[in-house]
């Protein structure tokens, strides 16, 4: 079996055709991660997991938000308000075992998105991340459940914080840090996944190449960081960056599909044997 750990399928980005007729192609095949970016996300996924079999979900409020400006939809970073809005509903839906990770959180401190909200402070903005940041890992800590964590221009802010907190189970997905602090991870059991852009980036070639095999695993990010510029990426298509990643390794792809497999089931504590 393949696995995709990290997709984004929600009618904001797919049509629910579309959904339905990736769930179709997946069935049996591809085991998906669907995680949430925001509220809205968190009923769609529910219900998506109610109806298949082969999804795991993570909710989770994302460091970036979607906002309005002058009839203009513009992308900022979170703030503590968000988290107040979500929190008892994020609770419920923990209590009630509806999810099997916490996702997609994170700090994003690209310096276009602290631009994006002139009337607050950058130091503000980062604090207000890091706060919401930090809630979502005290619930994953009570839960024992697993993060899918999303670090950009963070990377040492999100790896300490991830040790700090004593995470166990823990995707990095498409992590942008230096590579002292990919080794770093590693050294925590933490996993760091993949995308489709591999193709075509140096940094992620890299990181295919000399990241352990016990720590490796793989991801669409659909629709997403294709493998192709312009494009939208699609969970069907792990199959093909499995296969690049192989080569890359040099190693036979039916060994890094069964070293993946043993990883995701380490990362989510059940067998997909």
């Amino acid at each position: 079996m393949f696995f995709d750990c990290h997709c984004h399928l929600v009618n904001r980005y797919f049509s629910k055709e579309a959904i339905d007729t990736i769930l179709k192609r997946c069935a049996n095949d591809i085991h998906l991660v669907c995680v949430a970016e925001n509220e809205d996300d968190f009923d769609e996924l529910l219900q998506l997991k109610a109806q298949n079999c082969n999804i795991s979900i993570c909710l989770g409020l994302h460091p970036i938000q979607a906002a309005i400006n002058n009839d203009l939809q513009i992308h900022r970073s979170i703030c503590e308000k968000d988290w107040e809005k979500i929190q008892f509903k994020f609770a419920d839906c923990l209590h009630t075992s509806r999810c099997d990770g916490i996702g997609e959180i994170g700090l994003d401190f690209s310096p276009h998105i602290f631009q994006a909200n002139k009337n607050v402070s950058i130091e503000k903005q980062k604090e207000d991340q890091l706060l919401v940041f930090k809630k979502q890992l005290e619930l994953a800590k009570k839960f024992d459940l697993f993060v899918n964590v999303h670090s950009r221009q963070a990377g040492h802010y999100a790896i300490e914080l991830l040790e700090e907190y004593e995470i166990r189970r823990c995707i990095l997905h498409a992590f942008d840090g230096k590579f002292k602090y990919v080794l770093r991870a590693c050294a925590n059991g933490w996993f760091l996944s993949i995308p489709g852009n591999v193709k075509r980036s140096d940094k992620f070639q890299k990181m295919a190449r000399e990241l352990p095999l016990e720590n490796i695993l793989i991801e669409s990010d659909a629709p997403a960081l294709s493998a192709f510029p312009g494009e939208r990426s699609s969970p069907l298509d792990v199959i093909d960056t499995l296969n690049f990643v192989a080569e890359l390794r040099k190693i036979d792809k039916n060994t890094l599909m069964r070293q993946i497999e043993a990883n995701f089931a380490r990362l989510t504590s059940k067998s997909y044997s």
